[in-house]
């Protein structure tokens, strides 16, 4: 066992399930239609977070869970975002060991290609049951995503350390 790997184990479930409220609340705020399209959700990339670095704890049932809070927070039908959620998770968790190992740049591309197919779930969803294309700006979306993890990998390691000095 690795000391990252050590790190991650003495994570308390509470914190990963506070990272998971605030990013819960966050996906809530109504922000206005121009700027929602380039906003990542933050449940989506917590979920890949902990789905990389505590698979062990985070896993398809989380997502799902997730993904149905969501669902009833911004009053969709349920289940659009609970079934992105869990293919998104199960990609990333079935190409983990090798996707964790790698840098921040390629760790960044695994996260667009998991938000692409995340966005693009919602969107045949939403294509299929209310007949109209929302359109494509949606895509937008997942690049921000990637070109945040970097710095949602070192905030989150600050806070984890941050923690680990407090006990």
């Amino acid at each position: 066992m690795t000391d990252f790997d050590d790190f991650h184990n003495r994570i308390p479930k509470r914190l990963i399930a506070a990272t998971f409220a605030a990013s819960l609340l966050f996906d809530l705020i109504p922000f206005p239609a121009a700027l929602s399209f380039w906003l990542p959700e933050m449940t989506a990339l917590s979920l890949l977070y902990w789905g990389l670095n505590r698979p062990q704890s985070v896993g398809l049932f989380t997502a799902f869970a997730c993904g149905l809070f969501l669902d009833t927070g911004i009053a969709l039908p349920l289940g659009q975002h609970a079934l992105a959620y869990v293919l998104m998770v199960f990609f990333m968790q079935k190409y983990q060991r090798r996707i964790i190992l790698q840098s921040y740049a390629f760790q960044a591309v695994a996260v667009f290609i998991a938000l692409t197919g995340s966005q693009l779930t919602l969107l045949i969803i939403r294509l299929i049951s209310e007949h109209r294309l929302i359109g494509l700006s949606g895509l937008l979306a997942p690049v921000v995503g990637a070109l945040a993890w970097p710095m949602l990998n070192k905030l989150m390691l600050a806070v984890l350390n941050l923690h680990r000095r407090r006990r």
